[in-house]
């Protein structure tokens, strides 16, 4: 399928405007970022080298047909998917594969630019079944998953990982926590950093969560290492 990438940018107003729209129609509320979050992500591109965000938007016949954001941590030569989102009328034709690939391939450009020889891998976070509130929600929550999975993402069943609450006074979201690396084995300490380094630049510095916040988080996910 024939694909235009265009990475958006504050200047991108109706794009960002368009994508905002199928953000709010593809997530329940609970995982759902605000719009702010979006901004602020954008914001923090123009002064955060040799770290990184992404915002990739696709277009098939000057539609958009997808979308993906992440980030690049360079402390841990790291990738963090956020969102990786097709459009619900263009769906089963490998738009999600080719976006999902597309932003991995800008990750890579990140570590790179910031010294690194090759990217040490990507984590993500999917939202868990068993807290799917619809039948429809369900059904997306088990495809979400099985396409990661599908595209050499491995479930990490170690940890109980939870997502900070993206709305002052929400609960701790639980949530499923994927990695992708080339590294034959991923150790406790390496999930710890992984984890501690999301919290610290995404959650913490992009969504201004408290400290306490971030804390109580960690406490419940960082595995006891010797």
């Amino acid at each position: 399928m024939d694909i235009i990438w265009k990475e958006v940018t504050l200047k991108d107003s109706e794009i960002l405007q368009s994508i905002l729209k199928v953000h709010d129609k593809t997530f329940p509320y609970e995982v759902r970022e605000p719009h702010e979050i979006f901004y602020n992500s954008l914001e923090y591109q123009n002064s955060c080298f040799p770290d990184s965000f992404r915002f990739l938007a696709g277009f098939h016949k000057n539609k958009l047909c997808s979308f993906a954001t992440a980030h690049y941590f360079s402390k841990i030569n790291f990738g963090f998917i956020v969102y990786v989102v097709t459009s619900p009328f263009i769906r089963n034709l490998g738009i999600g594969s080719l976006t999902l690939s597309k932003i991995e391939e800008l990750l890579t450009k990140d570590a790179k630019a910031a010294g690194f020889e090759f990217l040490e891998g990507i984590a993500l976070e999917t939202e868990k079944v068993e807290f799917a509130t619809t039948g429809k929600e369900k059904i997306d929550c088990i495809k979400r998953n099985f396409f990661f999975e599908k595209n050499n993402y491995n479930h990490i069943d170690e940890i109980k990982y939870v997502q900070p609450p993206l709305r002052q006074g929400d609960d701790l979201i639980p949530l499923n926590f994927f990695i992708k690396t080339n590294k034959t084995k991923i150790t406790n300490q390496m999930i710890n950093d992984i984890v501690k380094e999301i919290f610290k630049n995404k959650y913490q510095k992009i969504n201004k969560l408290p400290t306490n916040i971030i804390k109580e988080c960690l406490d419940k996910i960082l595995i006891t290492t010797v």
